[in-house]
This record gives C-alpha cells, structure tokens and sequence, in this order.
C-alpha cells in the first residue's frame, strides 16, 4: 500500500482521515485500484475476487472488525454477481 501511496501522492493523514470519515472520494480513485489490485482484493482484469479477499481481511482485521467486513466482502460479491447477471 505504500508503494501506492507514494505513486499517488496519498499521506498517511490522507487515508486515514478517507476511513474515518467514510469519505474516499478526496483520494485518487486510481489509488484505491492500485491497493486493491495490490492486495488481490482485485485480480488481474479488475474484477473482486472474494476468494482472495478474505485470506487479506483475515489478517487485516480483527474479532467484530473482521466479522463485519467478512460480511460486507460477501455482499460486494453478491453485488458483482447481480452486475454480471444483468
């Protein structure tokens, strides 16, 4: 993710204050591709890949924090899906 952050120009104080608020839109969206692409949350082409995702949030979070996001992974796959689908 540092090797984003410094590709983008995003501090620390930078993405922090994104996840605090919940307001990612003052970064770089190319940001947030490169992390995701990064840490396989997206795979090659670009598209979510769950599979991969939840090794990543299982070692990123946490008890409550991880059950959460483990559940919100497993809706943005249902989301992906409903895409494809349509």
């Amino acid at each position: 993710m540092s090797e984003c952050a410094d590709k983008f120009g995003v501090t620390d104080h930078d993405y922090r204050t994104a996840l605090t608020s919940g307001n990612v839109d003052a970064i770089d969206p190319c940001f947030w591709s490169c992390c995701f692409k990064g840490t396989g949350v997206f795979n090659a082409e670009g598209l979510y890949d769950l599979e991969a995702t939840l090794p990543f949030i299982k070692t990123t979070f946490h008890d409550d924090n991880y059950k959460q996001v483990q559940k919100i992974a497993t809706l943005c796959e249902k989301g992906k899906r409903k895409l494809i689908i349509d």
